[in-house]
């Protein structure tokens, strides 16, 4: 028979980590312990540090006999997540309708490193570039771009500290606003509801507006 768990415990991290990782790996004691388990934890570790910024994160599983316990095993985790990576460059293709920098002025989070940025940090955090790419769609569709999307993305590393960013964009056809037309307004005449609306036929179509 497998031998199963009897405890784990994490080394290299705080508590609050700590809880964090212990409520995403769900281990229970009597866990039959098999490469697969392991596997999970050393994947959920990284996935979890990762997302925070720690790219470089190493994970080390030790598996030792528990002399209390019959046929039971510890396991000790040990998790050194390095340092953040700075984000050294972001490049993009596929861009024309827009400067690139204005692109990257529309990325609240997202920095690379340099003088125009000295006062945001550059580090790479998976949520919020995540956010930021929708930040960027959200800059195409103010200017009627309304069919934008992208379409690649990747991260690449360039060392153990930086890493370079590329993303490439189908921007689309650009839209503009045409006839507007008001279909059962007994209240309030077509006039009125257009001076509330305030959009002129003929202007960029601005999806927020």
């Amino acid at each position: 028979e497998r031998k199963r768990l009897s405890r784990f415990k994490f080394n290299g991290v705080n508590k609050s980590q700590v809880d964090d990782l212990r409520e995403k790996i769900q281990l229970v004691r009597g866990t039959v312990v098999n490469e697969n388990i392991k596997t999970n934890i050393n994947n959920t570790c990284r996935n979890y540090f990762i997302d925070k910024g720690f790219l470089n994160t190493r994970v080390e599983i030790i598996e030792k006999v528990d002399t209390l316990i019959p046929n039971s095993v510890m396991l000790f985790i040990n998790i050194n997540k390095g340092k953040k990576v700075k984000i050294q460059e972001i490049e993009f293709g596929g861009v024309s309708a827009f400067k690139e920098s204005k692109l990257r002025k529309a990325m609240k989070d997202t920095k690379k490193k340099g003088i125009l940025w000295i006062f945001s940090p550059s580090k790479f955090i998976a949520s919020s570039y995540r956010e930021d790419k929708k930040a960027i769609i959200a800059k195409y569709n103010e200017q009627g771009y309304r069919d934008a999307r992208i379409v690649e993305d990747s991260v690449r590393k360039i060392d153990d500290k930086n890493i370079a960013i590329y993303i490439e964009v189908l921007e689309g056809n650009q839209f503009y606003f045409r006839d507007i037309n008001w279909v059962g307004n007994t209240k309030y005449s077509s006039a009125e509801l257009n001076r509330i609306l305030d959009i002129t036929p003929g202007e960029i179509y601005d999806q927020s507006k």
